[in-house]
């Protein structure tokens, strides 16, 4: 069995997390001046295609956000939500998907960008106070950054959609807003270290995208997102289950003697590489990733089960 000391949730693993596309962007000044772009001619346009980065990435993550509902007392406290929301959500978004692919997949892109910056917006939360109505414009105008990002890197309908509104061109000025915002959220904060870090992290992977790094830039945004992602899960998985397994999934796999921050990432990566090797997968993926976004939305609140596990360093 698992050793009985808690496993905290450290803010300097965090910080280093964020500081990850800062690094990136160092990198890409250095090709730039020194190297005449040589590693940009290199990258392919998306690592979407790499194995590598299909196994590793975004899958993953989305499988591991689900393995603490498998555990009776959070499938009794969380009844309500799991047994009428998520099917409604997962049957409209059927129906949607069936009548206008395109609406489904705008719906789809802005749900996506909307959990995305609801994580960094939380993590920050969660590491400092900050004045709650500056925080929502901060997270919205992110959410706002996020979209258009996608809309500039990925060739799909959306694209066409936000090139209507003429969008693009506000990108710059929204990048130049949300970095006055996020110094002012800093200074107001009780630890401003923390807004500082996670701020630089989210301008670094849209920065990339204007130094021309696309790849890069995708592979900023997935890090921050799914490396963020699972340090809550290890730590949260691991203190749940530490003295006894409530876990079915990890009573189940109890018999590799391997502790849950190991067998977390483990079983997520494994499943995601299953669900990934088969050719009709697709569809369910997204009823997947739906379902994601869903219970992140209301498992780490302050009054949930899940924020009940965390401790910090």
């Amino acid at each position: 069995m698992d050793a009985l000391r808690p496993l905290t949730l450290s803010p300097q693993v965090l910080f280093l997390i964020y500081l990850v596309p800062v690094a990136l962007v160092l990198a890409c000044l250095i090709d730039f001046a020194f190297f005449e772009s040589t590693m940009r001619t290199l990258l392919p346009a998306t690592p979407f295609a790499l194995l590598w980065f299909a196994v590793l990435f975004n899958v993953p993550h989305h499988v591991a956000s689900l393995f603490s509902f498998a555990d009776r007392g959070y499938l009794s406290f969380y009844r309500s939500k799991l047994v009428w929301g998520l099917p409604l959500l997962l049957i409209g978004y059927g129906v949607l998907l069936w009548y206008s692919p395109e609406a489904a997949f705008i719906v789809f892109i802005l749900y996506t960008e909307y959990h995305v910056m609801s994580q960094h917006a939380g993590i920050a939360r969660l590491l400092s106070r900050v004045p709650a109505i500056t925080a929502r414009l901060w997270k919205w105008l992110g959410i706002l950054m996020f979209v258009i990002a996608y809309g500039i890197v990925i060739a799909s309908p959306f694209r066409d959609f936000l090139a209507s509104f003429n969008a693009y061109v506000l990108m710059p000025y929204l990048v130049a807003v949300f970095i006055g915002l996020s110094a002012w959220l800093a200074l107001r904060s009780s630890q401003p270290r923390s807004i500082a870090a996670i701020s630089l992290g989210i301008i670094a992977s849209v920065v990339l995208l204007y130094l021309g790094y696309p790849f890069l830039a995708i592979f900023a945004a997935r890090f921050l997102h799914d490396a963020g992602a699972f340090a809550f899960y290890i730590s949260h998985d691991y203190n749940r289950n530490r003295e006894e397994r409530p876990n079915a999934l990890y009573r189940a796999f109890g018999f590799t003697k391997l502790p849950v921050y190991i067998l977390t990432p483990v079983l997520a990566i494994g499943i995601a590489y299953l669900l990934q090797s088969v050719p009709a997968a697709s569809a369910a993926l997204i009823f997947l990733y739906l379902a994601h976004y869903y219970v992140e939305g209301f498992a780490w609140k302050r009054e949930g089960l899940h924020r009940k596990q965390l401790q910090l360093a």
